[in-house]
């Protein structure tokens, strides 16, 4: 069976600039397949529940041995994980917010959107 993957960029970003390039050929090497999704209109996180959905409805597996993040695309594998058709066996969040009051303190509104319990049921 094939190892699956996917990566999201951080505000701004998208699937080709950057270390996202880098880490596809990387996991593609050890024989992942990897998803690497540009979510639309990155610039700003008023976007999270509209990239929520377009995951959801796009994504080539609801489950994924390894997911990669980076910043706000950390808050959005939180959201991700709170959705009973979205699970991943491995999570790596780079430069992610590790604490719900300090992403509240960058991005009001947004922090605690997700539910705990069911991230660690789904990761």
């Amino acid at each position: 069976m094939t190892k699956t993957a996917a990566i999201f960029h951080g505000l701004g970003g998208y699937q080709e600039r950057s270390w996202v390039p880098w880490q596809k050929t990387f996991l593609e090497t050890k024989e992942y397949e990897v998803w690497t999704p540009t979510l639309p209109n990155s610039k700003k996180l008023d976007n999270l529940d509209w990239w929520i959905e377009d995951i959801i409805t796009n994504s080539p597996h609801h489950y994924y041995d390894l997911v990669v993040s980076h910043h706000s695309g950390s808050l959005l594998i939180e959201k991700l994980l709170s959705h009973d058709n979205f699970s991943a066996g491995h999570i790596i969040s780079v430069a992610g917010f590790v604490k719900p009051s300090i992403s509240a303190q960058l991005h009001p509104g947004h922090a605690n959107e997700y539910h705990n319990d069911l991230v660690r049921n789904h990761a």
